[in-house]
């Protein structure tokens, strides 16, 4: 909330790593053309620790709402795996420059 009041349009571009608790601030914090880019989904449904279908719900439940707004915010799901599969370069790239600010 607070970056919102302080931009007073909100952002470009929010980034959420599908924990409920911090999805609806991820998707109020856009400005009315934001981009909400959901990254990490699978994690929490294929790392083998909690496979109930409650997990799995609450996991898969804000991406399922995402998918919904219908405001002019648009969704795009990021994926490491798929990134580097179809974008060899573009994932050593984006790696290397990871690397190189940590």
């Amino acid at each position: 909330l607070k970056l919102r009041k302080e931009t007073g349009t909100g952002v470009s571009v929010s980034f959420e790593g599908v924990c409920p608790d911090s999805f609806k601030s991820a998707a109020y914090m856009l400005n009315s053309k934001g981009k909400l880019v959901i990254y990490g989904a699978h994690a929490p449904v294929f790392s083998g620790k909690d496979q109930s279908v409650l997990a799995m719900a609450k996991t898969l439940a804000p991406i399922a709402l995402a998918t919904l707004m219908p405001w002019g915010r648009s969704v795009e799901f990021y994926s490491i795996s798929t990134t580097r599969r179809k974008h060899p370069t573009w994932f050593k790239e984006d790696l290397t420059t990871l690397f190189e600010c940590l």
